[in-house]
């Protein structure tokens, strides 16, 4: 059997930093650029890219900048640095600057570069490898480019890679039907407003705010909720990175959790698990515990963060207004018509928070299986995936 060789990061692979465009050629245009702010791993968020004006460049000048369904990405500035995304859309787009592109060479399997480059290890190798720390931190893709780590034969990285992608391919089925249970549940929720006599109920007759303290000491990265690991675009929430010292709002299990900070971001997450969460989350409690799979789904409409940004305070970086938020007045059918479908929604969100975690726990044995498949502490042949 071959043995791995030690190579850099840069031995296997082109590292392409973004072009700079100018500010002032974002806008309205087709064409889209992926900024560091884009970059939610694992993925690239297109939604969230803004368009750029190309037509003063030659698309030759650009070639090399160009992005396409299955590159990734790294973020080289911020606190989101060292952050791996994956483009999966089909339309291609530009990377901006401060934003790293791999490309893989011909001769190793650009999957399997991609899981060194999501490894824990890796994401150490950066932060202990900063460029320059003044404002914000920053590396530079000869740095990136430093990187070394065991390199198998090629044979070796096709059958890891498969292994790994095959749990990838698990976790982005869980997020499809996901996205399915979701629309079913708002096509639910419109057809139960529009069925049922209504009447007109601020936010504040059918929920309040939670406020009771817990200390940090006793929270986990998995249960604590900061604007930082909570996702735009009603996405959930991911593991935190850091958790601070002392006290924070405590979280129950389906309570309706949401960023405060710029609304128009639309994060928002309705608790599966206890915990706590930082002063910049609202948690929301439903005032008759069986009403929350309602309470959510009113809350997860574009109605309601666009209420939101209405009473926002704040140029740069809008704060919702907690009783402004309160006095939000909707049409509901009276609470005798609730019953039944809390029930259908309550299982709906049974079923998303099981895919959610399912996700979680692949998400974990993938990352787990790189380094030990790497070392040879586990034998491909041992795994049934």
């Amino acid at each position: 059997m071959e043995e791995n060789k030690i190579v850099k990061l840069s031995d296997v692979c082109d590292l392409i930093p973004g072009f700079a465009f100018k500010s002032s050629e974002f806008g309205e245009h087709q064409t889209k650029a992926v900024k560091i702010g884009d970059i939610q791993p694992p993925y690239v968020n297109y939604a969230s890219m803004a368009g750029v004006d190309v037509t003063k460049y030659t698309l030759s000048k650009l070639a090399k900048y160009e992005i396409h369904k299955g590159d990734f990405v790294l973020a080289m500035t911020g606190a989101t640095i060292g952050k791996i995304g994956r483009y999966i859309s089909n339309t291609g787009a530009y990377i901006n600057q401060r934003v790293l592109k791999f490309k893989p060479h011909e001769d190793v399997n650009s999957d399997f570069i991609y899981y060194i480059v999501s490894s824990t290890s890796f994401q150490k190798y950066i932060l202990n490898n900063v460029d320059s720390e003044t404002a914000q931190p920053n590396i530079s893709a000869g740095s990136v480019g430093k990187y070394e780590f065991e390199l198998p034969s090629l044979e070796e990285q096709n059958r890891i890679a498969d292994i790994l992608v095959s749990l990838d391919n698990k976790i982005q089925l869980n997020r499809q039907i996901n996205d399915n249970l979701e629309q079913q549940a708002s096509s639910l929720l419109s057809d139960w407003i529009s069925t049922y006599p209504c009447r007109t109920y601020k936010l504040s007759d059918i929920c309040k705010y939670a406020n009771a303290k817990c200390e940090t000491g006793n929270l986990t990265p998995q249960n604590y909720i900061s604007t930082e690991n909570m996702l735009p675009n009603r996405k959930g929430i991911v593991e935190a990175s850091n958790i601070p010292t002392g006290k924070v709002t405590c979280y129950k299990v389906d309570d309706v959790l949401i960023a405060n900070i710029r609304p128009y971001f639309q994060k928002i997450w309705k608790a599966d698990i206890n915990g706590g969460c930082s002063a910049d989350v609202l948690c929301i409690r439903a005032n008759i515990e069986s009403h929350s799979p309602i309470l959510y789904w009113l809350l997860h409409q574009d109605a309601f963060f666009e209420y939101v940004m209405t009473g926002a305070k704040g140029c740069k970086m809008p704060r919702g207004d907690k009783q402004h938020i309160m006095n939000w007045s909707i049409d509901l059918p009276e609470v005798q018509y609730w019953a039944d479908l809390a029930t259908q929604l309550g299982s709906i969100d049974q079923q998303i928070a099981y895919n959610r975690i399912e996700s979680i726990n692949l998400s974990n044995l993938r990352d787990t299986l790189l380094p030990k498949l790497m070392s040879g502490e586990l034998k491909i042949n041992e795994i049934d995936c």
